[in-house]
């Protein structure tokens, strides 16, 4: 993870991010940065379950496997980085 946070991100977003709702966007950037459930859910105002269902939600919009991959997506096209 530290080599993907130092690689600069492109400029080209990813067009499954655009599937996302706004809720679902602050999951993603804060699963990005590494949070779990229940960090989210405190940073959101949304109980640790409910940060649980976000986070499957993005998952399986996104078409990923695990948190990791979330992470990976989220630099790799920028929206970490704040570019979207």
């Amino acid at each position: 993870m530290e080599h993907i946070a130092r690689t600069p991100a492109p400029t080209a977003s990813d067009p499954r991010i655009d599937l996302l709702s706004e809720r679902e966007r602050a999951v993603l950037l804060r699963v990005s940065l590494g949070e779990t459930n229940e960090e989210i859910g405190e940073a959101l105002f949304i109980s640790t379950a409910t940060a649980r269902t976000y986070v499957s939600r993005v998952l399986t919009k996104l078409g990923v496997r695990d948190r990791t991959a979330l992470a990976i997506l989220a630099h790799r096209s920028g929206f970490a980085a704040g570019l979207r």
